[in-house]
Formats: structure tokens, C-alpha cells, sequence
């Protein structure tokens, strides 16, 4: 057990590492834009595959491109709580008090962030850039952010399940 904790410990590592390295790309795309505005249109063809037409806004793919660094960084904000938790785990803290309240905001954390990145190509990409097709595009990585989220739940729920039950166990003795 404790090796899959390790595991899943240095996992979450290298995903925060990545998740920083690839805010900070979206940032610099950002920048890049407002720098030069030239190279929307190719940005954007990057970016969202198969759209339709472009009208030249260099100021509104920036701000995609901002948004979605501030989302990720949220990510990475949620994911460092979750790995602080699984931590605790792997030092043999098995049942503490605020392990549901912890594992609840990871999972929380990562459905909202599922959802709001969601919204955000959706609206960028249909409303903006004339891309349908980014609807059907993003639902595979809306289905396993959600679905990761809705696993930490569980962990949630069961570790709620287990503290209640310490407590029940430390008072009878």
C-alpha cells in the first residue's frame, strides 16, 4: 500500500510540475499576442482546429490564453492540497480530522475546474472563433477531470466513514 501512495504521490508531483510549465506557456502565448498581434490568426488555427472563419481579435485570444493559465494555476493550487493530503496518507496518517474536508476540496476543486474549462473553450471557441466542432473536442477531458473529481468523492465520503468510525473506537475505549 504504502508503494501506491508513493506512487500516486510523485504522479501528482510531475502533474503540478506540468500543470506550472503549462500555465506558464498559455501566459507567455498571452504576452506573445500583445506583443504581436500578427500571429493570431495562426494562434488561433493552433489552438482551435477546424474553425470556420477568424476575425482578427489578437485582444480576445489573449484573454482566452490569460484565463486559462489563471485556471490552470488553480489547478495547480488544488492539486498541491490533494497531494498534501495523500502525504499524510503515506506517513501513516491514516484517519485525521480534517481528511474528508481536504479530500472534499480536492475533488470540488478539480469539478469546477473540469467545468469551467469546459465553458471556457466552448465559449471562446464557438462564440468567438466559429469552431462547433471544440464542443464534441473538449468532452473527453471534461469526462476525466470530472471523473477524477468524483473518485476523490468517494475518497472523501470514505474517509469520513472512518473518522466517524476512530472517534466511535478512541471513545469506547
Amino acid at each position: 500500500m504504502k508503494g501506491n501512495l508513493t506512487a500516486i504521490v510523485f504522479i501528482l508531483k510531475i502533474l503540478i510540475v506540468f500543470m506550472c510549465g503549462t500555465a506558464l506557456v498559455q501566459f507567455f502565448k498571452a504576452y506573445k499576442l500583445i506583443a504581436v498581434p500578427e500571429e493570431a490568426e495562426t494562434m488561433a488555427r493552433e489552438q482551435f482546429e477546424g474553425m470556420h472563419g477568424f476575425a482578427n481579435q489578437p485582444v480576445t485570444l489573449a484573454i482566452f490564453y490569460a484565463l486559462y493559465g489563471l485556471l490552470l494555476c488553480y489547478l495547480v493550487y488544488v492539486l498541491l492540497q490533494l497531494r498534501r493530503s495523500f502525504i499524510r496518507l503515506n506517513n501513516d496518517e491514516v484517519f485525521y480530522e480534517n481528511q474528508p474536508s481536504e479530500f472534499k476540496k480536492a475533488s470540488s476543486g478539480i469539478i469546477i475546474f473540469a467545468k469551467t474549462k469546459y465553458l471556457l473553450f466552448i465559449f471562446v471557441g464557438v462564440f468567438w472563433f466559429n469552431n462547433p466542432r471544440i464542443i464534441f473536442a473538449e468532452i473527453p477531458m471534461l469526462l476525466i477531470s470530472y471523473l477524477s473529481g468524483k473518485i476523490i468523492y468517494v475518497f472523501h465520503y470514505l474517509s469520513q466513514k472512518g473518522t466517524l468510525l476512530k472517534e466511535d473506537n478512541d471513545l469506547t475505549i
